[in-house]
């Protein structure tokens, strides 16, 4: 397996094993039932949690809640990495959130790019739980 050296400097400026910078806003939205920022160096997102709400008929679940996850890219219509997330994101957040809890009802999480500098996978997945915590 292939390591990263101590001693090597990466473009942003930190050594090889240093981890990237990291902070969390909880609840910058007030309009969201919960909300999170969360920004690790120069990536940037906002996540926002709405529900549980009525479901629509179409996407009503019996038994359980319907967990919806959208992922907006900074520019231009979703691509293949932004579903990527998006099914990423549903299947841990599905084993995270107790949706038999509210069954015929609907959840909405919706993960704004602000800016991509990479690890934009582990930056969605992080502000989209604070949003959770935040309801």
């Amino acid at each position: 397996a292939r390591t990263m050296e101590a001693r090597v400097v990466r473009d942003d400026g930190r050594q090889g094993l240093m981890l990237r910078p990291m902070s969390c806003v909880r609840a910058p939205l007030a309009r969201a039932d919960g909300s999170a920022r969360y920004d690790q160096s120069r990536t940037s997102v906002l996540a926002a949690v709405y529900g549980p709400v009525e479901a629509k008929k179409r996407a009503e679940l019996a038994d359980r809640a319907a967990l919806e996850v959208v992922v907006r890219p900074v520019a231009g219509p979703p691509g293949p990495r932004e579903h990527e997330i998006e099914a990423l994101l549903h299947g841990t957040l599905s084993d995270v959130v107790i949706l038999a809890l509210h069954p015929r009802a609907a959840i909405s999480v919706v993960v704004e790019v602000l800016h991509d500098d990479g690890a934009l996978a582990a930056a969605a997945t992080c502000a989209a739980a604070v949003a959770l915590v935040d309801t």
